[in-house]
């Protein structure tokens, strides 16, 4: 199988792609595809894009395109960066195209892709758009493991295919079956995991892994695979997140990079200060 890259939430941070297009270029992907959510909150919808159009075979709508699309008039503080956004879109090309492609078939079926045996989404199966594959606050972890367990194995259900990749979240992780603990095993992987953001039951194990590791696919396992954030990482960690799959594995990779620019850029925008700020903050803490 071609070795495909798994792209989601680059967020307009064009110094965060072009840092994972270089690692790309070293770890030598044959496909791209981007899960959604290339423009909004970041200071370069428009460069994001079109990069994003050059690099990638498949493109999904994620709720960002959606909002631009669909024009909600109740939004309050962000309706100035989605305004903003819509701005520097227009006349582009890739984003000409996004748009007819969702007048087409409809914004939930442009937020989703199936081929080969795996299917792409930006949220859930259920709800493209909007859903976050996610087992909820920590808090509840323990209290709540059963139904949080059920409710995670509704999740992989959800999915047609046997291998799923999402967004929306802004944090890496692997969805499966208990039974498949074993491909976290330590000692094989070398993994280390985020211990606060992880979930573990009977039913189901949601895994989100620290830094750059590969884990192996045991034969046969159902598999929800979340690359991370390109451009707004929200697990603790400033790097952007993204990831390969080659059919017998996914490696997670984290790059590094300078994020003074988009900082400066960020700092720059006709705003709203409270969300300017919270923007600037979030990129700087990744969180």
């Amino acid at each position: 199988m071609p070795r495909l890259a798994l792209l989601a939430d680059i967020h307009g941070n064009l110094q965060a792609l072009e840092a994972v297009q270089r690692d790309l270029e070293q770890q030598g992907a044959d496909r791209v595809v981007v899960l959604g959510d290339t423009v909004g909150y970041g200071p370069n919808p428009r460069e994001c894009l079109e990069r994003a159009a050059d690099i990638a075979e498949v493109i999904l709508l994620g709720n960002h395109e959606a909002d631009l699309i669909r024009l909600d008039p109740d939004m309050d503080v962000e309706k100035e960066l989605r305004d903003w956004t819509g701005a520097q879109l227009a006349g582009l090309p890739a984003w000409d195209a996004l748009v007819r492609r969702a007048a087409a078939i409809g914004i939930e079926e442009a937020a989703s892709h199936v081929e080969d045996g795996i299917q792409l989404v930006h949220g859930s199966p259920d709800a493209p758009v909007t859903q976050y594959i996610w087992p909820a606050h920590s808090c509840q972890y323990l209290v709540f493991n059963h139904q949080i367990g059920l409710r995670l194995s509704g999740f992989l259900d959800e999915f047609e295919q046997p291998i799923g990749f999402c967004g929306h979240t802004h944090t890496p992780a692997v969805l499966t079956e208990y039974a498949h603990h074993g491909m976290f095993d330590p000692y094989e992987s070398h993994l280390e995991w985020n211990r606060n953001k992880s979930f573990l039951s009977p039913e189901a194990l949601f895994v989100v892994p620290l830094g750059s590791v590969g884990l192996r696919i045991p034969d046969g396992a159902r598999l929800v695979i979340n690359p991370g954030s390109v451009g707004q990482p929200r697990d603790g960690d400033t790097a952007a997140s993204y990831a390969i799959f080659d059919g017998c594995s996914v490696a997670f990779r984290r790059v590094p990079y300078d994020s003074t620019p988009t900082l400066s850029s960020l700092a720059a925008l006709p705003i709203d200060e409270e969300l300017r700020q919270d923007l600037i903050t979030r990129l700087t803490r990744g969180e």
